[in-house]
């Protein structure tokens, strides 16, 4: 029960910092940064879900388990979620770009 929360708060936490990064990339003027940027948020992504592995591993070594199953299956199927989540909204966020400069 506690793993389907943790999975929860995972992508609830995605979910929002996604959104506030969506609107603060649409209020980047420059185009060659914004591109950075979509580049930085698709890195960041995959950043973030080493850093939650890490902290499963960490927890692990202190002696707090928490089971995602085999090699962490959940927390993979999460990850290729917020993936396309993320992949969908680079798209999206490309799209209103470009399309309201011109």
């Amino acid at each position: 029960m506690k793993e389907k929360i943790i999975l929860s708060t995972i992508i609830l936490i995605y979910l929002f910092i996604s959104y506030a990064l969506h609107i603060l990339f649409l209020k980047i003027g420059n185009k060659y940064f914004f591109l950075v940027a979509i580049s930085f948020y698709l890195f960041g992504t995959l950043a973030f879900f080493e850093l939650l592995n890490n902290m499963k591993n960490k927890l692990r070594e202190a002696g707090l388990y928490i089971e995602f199953g085999h090699a962490n299956a959940a927390l993979v199927e999460i990850a290729f979620i917020c993936f396309a989540f993320g992949a969908t909204n680079a798209i999206w966020l490309i799209y209103k770009y470009f399309k309201g400069r011109h």
